[in-house]
């Protein structure tokens, strides 16, 4: 599977406009980004992976924490109501979140959907610092 960036995007804002500092991953289902199904799955975990999500107690990188079970199986999203998760934005995972959100380094970043997330991330948080200097007449 393919990195969406839309996708990801659209995840990240369910985090951006939030009115709370945490979400629940059941709100991440409810508004259309579901982590059990394969697509949900496979974005999420690359959030996971990356440390651009956390719990209540600032865990990262810890699918275990971050909403998902280890079954005979696999994974699969903790499913009741008891189990839902409260899930934050850390400090990286704000900054990625908000170089998409700049419709500007989105478009570039479109260019380049097909590169690791890792390089995504590094390119877009670069074209959003230099869009802010050009925009107050800072030289790089």
């Amino acid at each position: 599977m393919r990195t969406d960036l839309e996708y990801i995007k659209g995840m990240l804002t369910v985090f951006l406009d939030s009115e709370s500092a945490f979400i629940s991953t059941e709100e991440l289902s409810a508004q259309g980004f579901d982590i059990g199904s394969e697509k949900g799955m496979f974005h999420y975990m690359q959030l996971i992976e990356q440390g651009f999500v956390s719990n209540r107690n600032m865990e990262t990188h810890n699918p275990e924490s971050l909403g998902y079970m280890y079954v005979l199986g696999g994974m699969m999203p903790m499913v009741s109501r008891s189990m839902d998760v409260d899930i934050r934005l850390t400090t990286q995972g704000h900054d990625f979140a908000s170089a998409l959100e700049s419709k500007d380094v989105f478009n570039r970043l479109k260019e380049i959907s097909n590169e690791p997330i890792t390089v995504i991330k590094d390119v877009g948080i670069e074209l959003l610092k230099s869009y802010a200097k050009k925009k107050f007449g800072l030289s790089d």
